[in-house]
């Protein structure tokens, strides 16, 4: 019986572990969305001690915030499960959720570590402002955008949803893209077409919601992102006419009506693009939950 090495992930390269933790595309996304400062050659793609010491001496190195440091154990214990949950359930899991439950389970190990153990009352409000969806002011409607993708060989997809101050769906979209060769360049295609259809659906405030920190951070400090420069200023463009718009990150648990549509193409192959006023059916526990509990946009 023939055996593959190659990457189950990705079919890129050899499966080898500096691949899994370092190379394969969703782990070199959450490399790159932590922004933990990698050497100035890169890092290795033949030395597993070579990277780990560099990470160690970011660890060690107070000049890095100490939530960035403190995060780097859990990111590499993260990578490694969602390799084995894709090979062994076949479930996958991208770059902005690794990142997001590595930072959340580092914070909670050195809370619960803390040698003096200070208890302060809940807010509440403030805990739901950070898992939830958070609805806009009156006269403005939110779109969140969010794109799912796997290789620059297969197809990826993109979604978006808007929803006004109560919550409810006005509209969303799915479609897909083909070759597309990283997540980022993704995930500014998906905010470029997400302008665009706010605008033809004549849409004037609106406030963009993105999981893509490099993705949202590029259309704000554009001089300062050296990719996807073409597509960034055509976004810019789109943006100028709109009477009031903002862009911001969220945390992935803020963004799962768009995210599980985007999902659906590479998860079950749902590749028709479509527009349709409401949302979809099968998610609809979900929009009125979130509706419910959504608190308001400070």
């Amino acid at each position: 019986m023939a055996t593959s090495w190659v990457c189950s992930a990705c079919n890129l390269e050899p499966e080898t572990i500096c691949h899994v933790l370092f190379f394969c595309p969703v782990a070199e996304y959450t490399w790159i969305l932590s922004r933990i400062p990698l050497p100035p050659m890169g890092l290795s793609r033949s030395s597993v001690f070579l990277n780990f010491h560099h990470l160690w001496a970011c660890i060690r190195n107070e000049n890095i915030g100490e939530e960035l440091r403190n995060s780097i154990p859990w990111i590499l214990w993260e990578i490694w499960k969602a390799r084995n949950l894709f090979v062994f359930e076949g479930k996958r899991t991208d770059g902005p959720f690794i990142l997001a439950k590595a930072q959340e389970d580092a914070g909670s190990w050195f809370e619960a570590n803390k040698k003096t153990v200070q208890i302060q009352p809940v807010n509440s409000s403030s805990e739901v402002t950070q898992a939830n969806w958070v609805k806009p002011p009156t006269d403005v409607v939110k779109c969140n955008v969010a794109s799912s993708w796997i290789n620059s060989r297969r197809s990826c997809g993109v979604a978006w949803v808007v929803r006004d101050h109560y919550g409810k769906v006005l509209s969303h979209s799915r479609r897909s893209f083909l070759a597309v060769e990283t997540q980022l360049e993704l995930d500014v295609k998906s905010i470029k077409w997400a302008v665009e259809g706010m605008r033809s659906l004549q849409h004037n405030k609106i406030i963009f919601e993105s999981t893509s920190t490099l993705a949202v951070s590029g259309v704000l400090q554009p001089r300062k992102t050296p990719v996807c420069r073409i597509l960034i200023s055509e976004i810019q463009e789109a943006l100028r006419p709109l009477e009031m718009w903002k862009i911001q990150s969220i945390d992935q648990g803020r963004n799962q009506v768009a995210y599980k549509i985007a999902l659906s193409v590479t998860e079950t192959n749902r590749h028709q693009s479509y527009i349709a006023t409401g949302g979809p059916s099968w998610l609809s526990t979900l929009i009125n939950s979130e509706a419910q509990g959504s608190v308001s946009e400070s």
